[in-house]
């Protein structure tokens, strides 16, 4: 069933409150000016990210420094061997981008979600890439879930649906084992640690030919993804992208 989920903004700020009194950052308290693409991030704020632009990854989408003149895949995804085609990630996860993602992921910051997508719409042709897409987001094995109470890369799918065009959101698949988290995990470890993790759901009511398009929040090695690609591969999808919210 395609996901009806509405994003909540937020869990910390009434938007009425913004009604009566001027928006301030959640980072630096300053006001943030109406003219902002942001919220709850002022010029100096927005000025911290390190949005993705191109030249970069094809894979995953971590932008290049220095000479490179068009998309390549950087030395660390070729080590991957992605079974997905292409990738696109909005920021690097340094600064304000990786405040965001912590307090997203970590602390119920829903309020931050129109922050993270207005800062991915920032980014050159990341909109672009999504259009006319399925939004597939990573999902959580169901033990993680029952202590989170949400799956961020869920609500960051359909806050993504609603600014891309011809977008939608579809929950086909699942996690099938639990596995220990990735973050103090080397590269080979968490390769290991993904395989056979994912499984798609059956009667999902999609197309071999639909583009399906992976959504998560932090593209790190892409293990994850990947071994979401492999699933999906293995059930006949022939196209399949990822996009990530930060990369780091």
């Amino acid at each position: 069933m395609e996901d009806r989920l509405k994003v909540s903004t937020t869990l910390r700020t009434c938007p009425l409150w913004d009604l009566p009194f001027p928006k301030e950052s959640f980072i630096s308290g300053k006001p943030v000016p109406e003219n902002s693409p942001y919220r709850y991030l002022t010029q100096d704020d927005a000025r911290q990210i390190i949005l993705a632009k191109p030249p970069h990854c094809h894979t995953c989408g971590h932008p290049f420094w220095g000479d490179a003149a068009e998309d390549q895949q950087c030395p660390h995804c070729v080590e991957l061997k992605p079974v997905f085609a292409e990738g696109r990630t909005g920021a690097l996860m340094k600064g304000p981008a990786r405040d965001m993602i912590i307090d997203l992921k970590y602390h119920n910051g829903f309020h931050v979600i129109p922050e993270l997508v207005a800062m991915a719409a920032q980014c050159p042709g990341y909109l672009d890439f999504l259009d006319g897409g399925i939004l597939v987001p990573v999902p959580l094995h169901w033990f993680r879930f029952a202590g989170r109470g949400y799956n961020q890369s869920q609500k960051l799918a359909l806050a993504l649906a609603e600014r891309a065009n011809g977008c939608r959101v579809k929950s086909i698949l699942r996690r099938t084992r639990y596995t220990s988290t990735q973050t103090k995990l080397q590269r080979k470890h968490r390769v290991k640690n993904m395989e056979g993790a994912f499984q798609v759901k059956r009667n999902h009511g999609l197309s071999p030919h639909d583009r399906i398009i992976l959504i998560d929040d932090v593209f790190t090695t892409g293990s994850t993804l990947n071994s979401c690609a492999k699933a999906l591969l293995q059930k006949g999808f022939q196209h399949i992208d990822v996009a990530t919210l930060c990369h780091g």
